[in-house]
């Protein structure tokens, strides 16, 4: 599918249903989404259940590294799954997202029981990944290499007018997550 929609080269995002649900079984992504809910959860008791305080301002003159959440990942040494094992390569998920260019993680839902004493919610998690190549890329494959080139010249060549241009592969993940109140 992936491949079809650059040859048809009408469009600049790529959003799939099947992509997405392999992607949040993998145990790469499983890993990153534990370590997002465990920073999360850290930081909703630091901030005593003011989720509003870990809202990210575009506006807001403070660098994104050093926003709360992007400081707890780092510190835990939470970092944007990756899909390049062998066995990627064989099934290929190393073919389809090669690096991440990054990510977003959305809270869409906060929920406190105040009885209980547990929150529960639900983030959207989208991961950006180019479907394309640039120079580094035709090192990378060498098996591969002459359908690599092939591809590259077909991206890169002004003599198909931009036809096969690369697009961003949107991943987007809803994701649940609980925890207990430590305030009060």
């Amino acid at each position: 599918d992936m491949i079809d929609t650059f040859i048809q080269g009408d469009t600049d995002e790529y959003r799939n249903n099947v992509l997405n649900q392999e992607v949040y079984n993998h145990e790469s992504t499983q890993i990153y989404l534990s370590g997002v809910i465990f920073s999360l959860n850290s930081l909703i008791n630091d901030y005593n259940g003011d989720i509003a305080a870990l809202k990210y301002d575009t506006n807001n003159t403070r660098d994104r590294k050093e926003h709360p959440f992007v400081e707890k990942l780092e510190e835990l040494k939470i970092f944007e799954p990756v899909y390049n094992s062998e066995w990627d390569k064989v099934n290929g998920f190393a073919f389809c997202l090669h690096g991440l260019w990054g990510n977003k993680v959305e809270v869409t839902s906060f929920i406190i029981d105040d009885i209980k004493k547990t929150y529960t919610g639900f983030l959207k998690v989208t991961l950006y990944d180019h479907f394309g190549l640039d120079y580094n890329d035709l090192t990378g494959y060498v098996a591969l290499h002459d359908g690599f080139l092939s591809w590259y010249y077909l991206q890169h060549s002004d003599k198909f007018n931009k036809q096969y241009k690369p697009f961003i592969t949107m991943i987007e993940l809803t994701v649940s997550y609980t925890g207990h109140v430590l305030w009060e």
